[in-house]
């Protein structure tokens, strides 16, 4: 070698800052258009609101990108050098849940790393090859800084970081890969010259890359070298240590490995599979059978037994076996689901054996596709008629494919895509239909504000003191109209409120006053009128109101007394026809639209902090099961929750409305335990870690 390996990776480190300057000023112009795009083709001005903060934010942050992109680059290449010291600072993540926008995009990086890394597969393996014989050590994928992965990923990270929403996110994903990802074969071409004029050789004739970007390792996993894929219909002996899962090799006790290395004695576990795969579906109503029962069926039939298989395909199928055993005991198994997973194990335990990685890699696309096919059968799928559904036919055909699909992972990303697509057009139809009434409820609970909050305001002045009947007529028939609609077209700050109010002091002081000012009164009538004119109040009726009260200063009868000492109730007042007698005020009747009930003080008392939490704690778009008045139990979708008054409102699968439920109301009968939440989002996730559990502990 002419050259020593530091002085080699310095001069490809150089090249890496050259491609990073260059990438970074395209990508940065790339996306300052499609921003702009973006922000023209709004479709209402709180959309182009949205956009136009998404393009300062990125002209505020786009440097902090450039320079933290830059950094890991750099950081990639010094790893290479001193991979013990530096790769941790690379890899050094905060662990985070992943929503399903979060989900969409790394679907979305994944598939351009696939793509990118496809078109270029040669020239990349060419390069790994010659980096690993001038490191004198294997390479991994995500430890090339030039690779197609590497380099959206540091990109997508450091997009993540900037206080932007998924699309604009999703734009500035694009500009990367039109601009980032383009550049490559260019550069990885000039690298691998370059490694050549220096006279560095290949590791070992390398091999096109198949393998498919994936999503990173969780924070803090350690990382080992995991196990290709095994091709499909070849014979695999989960015995062999480099096809075989970490963890099903970690349960094996010490010596294992040596004493059943016998070709002779292990079983074509392909031959099995395609033996469970062809019997008969289960018919409804019969019972479950397990997947090491019907293996220990299908071998006895060829003379053999699970006790003739190698530990480790024992392990898997025992493992595979408690899985879906946890799955099917969930508190609650739709049909649809139920239908799924009964022909799921097979496939799985196929993609397990084929491809060890699905145990290992919470992110491998084999489970993730797994996930998103039981949240799709749990909240979009009808209980009756589902086969018909196109959702749930291409479910069954994403399952009955994993085993096949082991040895293509790139067609196995494309098939989790496909699928989450699909599942998200299901979604954006439900939530289509349950627009209307999310709509409704909304305004129903405006308009309840808006008549409480008018008659806080009425009452709060008049509630327990007395005053002229023409009074009550007024501010119950007239001016709480005006109080209405003065705040629900303009709010409570507006100057349209504050107008009405101050003519309602006025009214009030001045029927207290025993010698009104006659001038005062003429102005003030006047603005009264021209209020209830300006809200098209009937002409009439606001002329006999006016009258009316007017009249009662005439007669010189404010609130604090009647001549005759008398206090009627308003009723008895109407019925005796005198506007002017005084009546005991209790509670005002407005004429206006809404419920001004509150919840009851008991709800109050037996709520606390964690109550309430638990019922904020329900998934938009999730299921919950609650219990009637006459006992029956009925299932429904939460469709959204309506501010400011918490209101939770309830839909059938067809987004209906069921019922609407206060928060206190739903949190106290979550409480009484008269309403469970129904989530499936990680039932495999969480059945996978019961399995392992189980296995581990019986050894």
């Amino acid at each position: 070698m002419a050259v020593s390996a530091d002085a080699a990776l310095r001069m490809l480190r150089e090249r890496g800052r050259q491609f990073v300057t260059r990438g970074m000023r395209n990508c940065q112009a790339r996306a300052n258009d499609a921003l702009f795009a973006l922000v023209e083709g709004a479709a209402d001005a709180d959309e182009q609101s949205r956009c136009m903060d998404a393009m300062r934010t990125w002209h505020g942050g786009r440097r902090a990108v450039n320079e933290g992109f830059s950094r890991r680059v750099d950081l990639a290449f010094a790893a290479l050098g001193d991979r013990a010291r530096t790769l941790s600072q690379l890899s050094a993540e905060p662990l985070r849940l992943v929503d399903d926008e979060g989900l969409a995009e790394i679907i979305m990086v994944d598939a351009m790393a696939a793509a990118a890394a496809a078109a270029i597969r040669q020239p990349l393996a060419e390069l790994g090859a010659r980096v690993e014989a001038l490191l004198g050590t294997p390479l991994g994928t995500r430890e090339l800084p030039l690779s197609p992965e590497f380099v959206i990923w540091a990109f997508a990270r450091e997009v993540a970081a900037l206080d932007v929403d998924s699309r604009a996110r999703q734009v500035l994903l694009r500009a990367g890969e039109d601009t980032l990802l383009r550049a490559l074969p260019e550069v990885i071409d000039q690298a691998n010259e370059l490694l050549r004029d220096l006279g560095v050789g290949l590791a070992a004739e390398p091999e096109p890359a198949a393998e498919v970007a994936q999503a990173p390792e969780l924070p803090g996993a350690v990382e080992t070298a995991a196990p290709g894929p095994q091709p499909a219909g070849a014979p695999r002996p989960a015995a062999l240590c480099g096809s075989a899962s970490r963890w099903l090799l970690a349960t094996l006790p010490p010596g294992c490995m040596a004493s059943e290395d016998d070709d002779g004695a292990r079983q074509d576990l392909t031959e099995l599979f395609g033996a469970l795969a062809r019997e008969p579906q289960r018919r409804c109503g019969a019972p479950r059978q397990g997947l090491l029962a019907r293996a220990q069926a299908a071998l006895a039939q060829r003379g053999g037994s699970l006790a003739g298989l190698h530990p480790l395909d024992r392990k898997l199928l025992t493992l595979v076996d408690t899985l879906f055993e946890a799955m099917v005991s969930g508190t609650w198994m739709p049909m649809p689901l139920s239908e799924l997973l009964d022909s799921a194990d097979v496939p799985v335990a196929e993609l397990a054996s084929r491809d060890p990685a699905f145990i290992d890699k919470p992110w491998h696309p084999g489970r993730r596709l797994l996930n998103e096919i039981i949240s799709a059968a749990t909240d979009y799928l009808d209980q009756e008629g589902y086969a018909d559904q196109s959702l749930f036919q291409r479910a069954a055909e994403a399952i009955e494919s994993l085993g096949s699909l082991a040895a293509e992972p790139q067609r196995l990303a494309q098939l989790l895509a496909e699928f989450v697509a699909l599942a998200e057009d299901e979604r954006e139809r439900i939530e289509k239909l349950a627009e209307r009434e999310l709509g409704e409820a909304a305004a129903r609970e405006r308009t309840n504000l808006v008549h409480r909050r008018v008659a806080d305001v009425l009452n709060g002045r008049l509630a327990g003191r007395s005053c002229p009947l023409a009074l009550v007529n007024l501010l119950e028939q007239a001016w709480c109209r005006v109080l209405f609609l003065a705040w629900f077209s303009s709010g409570e700050h507006s100057q349209q409120w504050r107008v009405a109010i101050h003519l309602l002091d006025q009214l009030l002081g001045l029927l207290g006053d025993d010698r009104p000012d006659a001038e005062l009164v003429e102005r003030l009538w006047g603005a009264l009128g021209e209020r209830l004119e300006e809200i098209a109040f009937d002409s009439f009726e606001a002329r006999r109101l006016l009258a009316e009260l007017r009249g009662c200063l005439a007669r010189r009868a404010g609130p604090s007394g009647y001549p005759s000492g008398t206090l009627w109730a308003p009723e008895e007042a109407r019925q005796l026809g005198d506007p002017g007698l005084l009546v005991a005020v209790t509670s005002l009747n407005l004429a206006l639209p809404g419920d001004p009930g509150t919840e009851g003080e008991e709800e109050e008392y037996l709520l606390s902090d964690i109550d309430l939490s638990r019922a904020d704690s329900l998934r938009v778009g999730g299921w919950v099961e609650l219990e009637e008045a006459g006992g029956e139990r009925v299932r429904a979708r939460l469709l959204g929750v309506v501010q400011p008054s918490g209101t939770h409102v309830l839909s059938d699968r067809e987004g209906g409305a069921v019922r609407r439920v206060s928060r206190r109301r739903l949190a106290l009968a979550m409480k009484e335990g008269r309403l469970i939440a129904l989530d499936n989002s990680r039932l495999f996730e969480q059945a996978l870690e019961q399995a392992l559990g189980r296995v581990a502990a019986v050894g």
